[in-house]
């Protein structure tokens, strides 16, 4: 009884031991495994660390290069705006001196206009010694031509400008009336222009049509016809002509006038 008492107290020692040493190598396997985990613990730290001081010093130096971009936009800002200033004072200096420069070219070609004569022929036109009123009358008398010259210049350009702005209102009422029509009729556009080109063809040939004199004579409009209108500008180009024409006629008898009447009564 002792003996198996003692080998049962042995097998139990010997199943202990084994246990102890299974438990000392887990206890070793943990704690390699706690090492590794604290080794990556302290790495990610570092790690950690070091990303922040790389992200400070990153923010620091993308402010510097900020600012130093903003400094550099904001001196060539103000470079253009100087420019920009300088740019707009010598324009103005330009146009104030086109427009002496012109102003003078005017007041020249003014003057110039006015005085017809030949530089060469002032002295005997304008001679002291002799006798002016004849002159004077006549320039009084061609003032007064250019005058009514210039009305009647004025009164025609008024007629035009009221013939322009009636046929600009016909044509603006008769192309909605083209537009309304060719919605009702689409050949419409084909026949108006087929009809126009055959009344041009036979308006250059000098030839117009009688239904067209007709349709102008009956309908009351008022607008000149393409005959009326061709007189009244021939009409208004013969007046001009001999307006022109009796102005260059007084001008020379004016300017070109030999004070030899006068000479001789002083003589006398």
């Amino acid at each position: 009884m002792g003996t198996t008492n003692i080998s049962q107290l042995m097998a139990e020692m010997r199943q202990l031991v084994v246990n102890l040493q299974s438990r000392e190598r887990a206890t070793d396997g943990a704690l390699a495994k706690s090492q590794l985990v604290n080794d990556k613990i302290s790495s990610m730290k570092e790690y950690q660390e070091e990303v922040a001081n790389m992200n400070g010093c990153w923010r620091m130096q993308g402010r510097k290069v900020l600012l130093a971009g903003l400094q550099q936009e904001n001196r060539q800002i103000l470079q253009l705006q100087q420019e920009n200033r300088e740019l707009r004072q010598t324009l103005k200096d330009c146009e104030s001196t086109l427009e002496i420069v012109m102003q003078k070219h005017r007041l020249m070609v003014a003057s110039m206009s006015h005085c017809v004569v030949s530089p060469a022929s002032l002295p005997v036109v304008f001679n002291p010694g002799g006798d002016m009123e004849p002159q004077h009358q006549k320039t009084i008398q061609f003032s007064r031509m250019l005058r009514e010259c210039f009305l009647e210049g004025e009164t025609m350009s008024n007629i035009d400008q009221e013939v322009m702005a009636r046929l600009t209102t016909e044509n603006a009422c008769l192309r909605e009336l083209l537009n309304i029509s060719t919605h009702n009729e689409p050949n419409v556009i084909r026949e108006f222009t087929e009809r126009s080109a055959s009344t041009s063809a036979a308006r250059s040939n000098g030839v117009i049509l009688k239904n067209e004199c007709n349709s102008h004579e009956g309908d009351g409009a008022s607008t000149p016809t393409s005959t009326s209108q061709c007189d009244w500008a021939e009409n208004n180009v013969r007046r001009n002509a001999a307006v022109v024409k009796k102005s260059r006629k007084m001008l020379n008898d004016v300017i070109f006038t030999e004070p030899s009447s006068s000479a001789e009564a002083r003589q006398g």
